[in-house]
């Protein structure tokens, strides 16, 4: 038996894409209990390869949007792309972020400048969740910063924890 986890993204402005995340394979016959279900470290890699192509294809989103000038509608154009690290509670994440020039519109009688902005910077300014410094910070409350760091180790796909980033 075959299984087959794909996601399909639907931008806001009508684009489709779609990620093929993975393929299981299942023992019907002659089936023991290791063929049932998943496995937590199956779990893990299917939930990272998940958090993968949705959060590139967030981060893809919320740069088209930040290109629109807010005051004068003026679509900006991208000064350049840079790979930012989101750390997760599945998994570190690379993705290419978009950094946008910002509009002059604002400022009348100054020269030209080529300052651009990251929109990601906005909603994430540690690189990190916040759902994963929630759970670092419940864990290192109620045990040993080692001890929390052990826990989301064996729990959760996050990157490597160790008692200093706890």
């Amino acid at each position: 038996m075959k299984f087959k986890i794909r996601l399909e993204t639907e931008f806001g402005w009508g684009e489709k894409r779609s990620h093929e995340i993975c393929t299981l394979e299942r023992r019907s016959v002659d089936a023991s209990e290791e063929d049932l279900g998943l496995c937590l470290a199956e779990a893990k890699s299917v939930l990272n390869e998940i958090q993968r192509a949705l959060l590139q294809d967030q981060v893809e989103e919320i740069g088209e949007i930040a290109r629109v000038c807010r005051f004068c509608g003026t679509y900006l154009p991208v000064h350049d792309r840079r790979r930012r690290r989101i750390d997760t509670l599945f998994g570190r994440v690379i993705v290419e972020a978009p950094r946008v020039r910002i509009c002059m519109c604002g400022l009348p009688g100054i020269p030209t400048l080529k300052v651009a902005h990251s929109p990601l910077t906005r909603l994430l300014p540690d690189n990190a969740t916040p759902e994963l410094r929630r759970l670092q910070a419940e864990l290192g409350a109620r045990h040993s910063f080692r001890e929390a760091a052990r826990l989301l180790n064996e729990l959760t796909p996050c990157a490597k924890q160790n008692h200093v980033t706890i």
